[in-house]
């Protein structure tokens, strides 16, 4: 499967977003899934990571895909995660949303010394 050409052919265009909510992050097709996740993957393999991040939205899918494919683990920073002194905080502009949204990620779940 040729992943862009799939993507081009099947998502939506809204100013600088590439909506892929019909086959990707609402609807999920495992087969285009897995095969995001390779690519990704297969595109990212000369660079040395020890986990896959993303944020707590529609990004988790994809996210797990190029974890399982990359043989890593994955985290995602949670919308709303535990007192402001236990965790990495940072807050984000939503581009589907408009919107400011606070993410945080415990350290325990990092692993490492540096996040």
């Amino acid at each position: 499967m040729e992943v862009e050409q799939e993507i081009r052919a099947r998502a939506t265009f809204d100013g600088r977003l590439v909506r892929v909510e019909q086959f990707l992050n609402h609807r999920v097709e495992p087969r285009l899934l897995r095969a995001v996740g390779e690519a990704i993957a297969g595109r990212s393999r000369d660079l040395t990571y020890d986990l896959v991040f993303t944020a707590e939205a529609s990004g988790i899918p994809v996210a797990m895909a190029v974890a399982t494919a990359a043989d890593r683990p994955f985290v995602y920073a949670k919308k709303h995660l535990l007192a402001p002194s236990d965790t990495y905080r940072r807050t984000v502009e939503s581009p589907t949303k408009g919107m400011s949204v606070d993410l945080a990620v415990a350290p325990s779940v990092l692993g490492g010394d540096d996040p």
